[in-house]
């Protein structure tokens, strides 16, 4: 009798045993398996350093206004609304520093005519361009990355053609018959249309595409 218990039991042990070694082969095997990979909003990349194209000086170059900035966000598309964001308000500094320049090329002229409601028009034209203007920016370059505590930082360049802001300060001194008659015969006119038309050519023949997604965080187009 006791040979049969022993039996049993050993038998009992060992299909004991076989299912052990089965649920720790089944574990194994489990932690081997990834788990589906769940997508961001965007490519989610641990920064490391820092764009090698964000440390252009954020100024004008080769008929551009450009401008950089840097946002971080508790999602992708929080963290690039905020950096397109500050990039525009850098930029927009810079459209006014322009628009300064054209305002002072005229300023004389209006003065001169010694009419206060003329003062006022020309006033109201420096007062609206740099927001037009604004309108023509666009982001060349964009990247994001995740930070260490799980946050985005993204980072973008914005750039402007210069000769948008030229553009829009003479539509809207045309707009003002007024300021058409008393400046157009300076030196000052004659340029705004010369940089006006060339803009307008060169859109008209196709001009500069849109860049992709993949030119605009660095990579080859296509």
């Amino acid at each position: 009798m006791s040979h049969v218990v022993y039996a049993r039991s050993t038998g009992l042990a060992c299909r004991l045993g076989v299912a052990a070694l089965a649920l720790a082969a089944a574990g194994c095997q489990a932690n081997r398996v990834k788990p589906p990979k769940v997508l961001p909003e965007r490519t989610e990349v641990t920064r490391i350093f820092t764009p090698e194209w964000y440390e252009v000086d954020p100024s004008e170059a080769d008929g551009r206004f450009i401008a950089t900035a840097q946002a971080v966000g508790a999602t992708p598309t929080m963290s690039e609304a905020l950096a397109v964001n500050q990039a525009r308000q850098s930029l927009a500094l810079t459209i006014q520093s322009r628009v300064d320049v054209l305002q002072r090329n005229f300023q004389e002229q209006i003065e001169a005519a010694g009419d206060l409601r003329l003062l006022q028009r020309f006033q109201d034209v420096n007062a609206v361009v740099a927001s037009q203007s604004l309108r023509g920016s666009v982001v060349r370059r964009k990247e994001t990355y995740v930070e260490p505590d799980g946050t985005y930082r993204t980072f973008v360049l914005m750039e402007l053609d210069n000769r948008v802001v030229d553009a829009a300060y003479l539509d809207r001194l045309r707009q003002a018959d007024e300021l058409e008659t008393r400046l157009r015969s300076g030196e000052a006119w004659a340029e705004l249309e010369r940089r006006a038309r060339e803009l307008r050519e060169e859109r008209a023949r196709g001009g500069m595409p849109p860049m992709t997604d993949r030119e605009i965080m660095g990579g080859s187009g296509g």
